[in-house]
């Protein structure tokens, strides 16, 4: 096993991991609806790069695939 997926593991035993999950969880940048009238293009792109940053570190930290 990769020593990577040992920490992985690793912390999947502490007491507090099930907190962090939730908290991480809890906390996934939401998009936007669309707003044609004040034209809320950049922020959407900018939360839409958020999310998928963070839904990717879950996934590196196999949380959430």
């Amino acid at each position: 096993m990769e020593p990577l997926d040992l920490f992985i593991a690793e912390i999947k035993e502490h007491p507090a991991f099930p907190a962090l999950v939730e908290l991480l969880e809890a906390n996934i940048p939401a998009l936007p609806e669309f707003d044609p009238e004040r034209d809320n293009t950049e922020e959407w792109k900018q939360k839409s790069g958020m999310r998928k940053g963070f839904v990717l570190c879950l996934a590196i930290m196999k949380i959430r695939r």
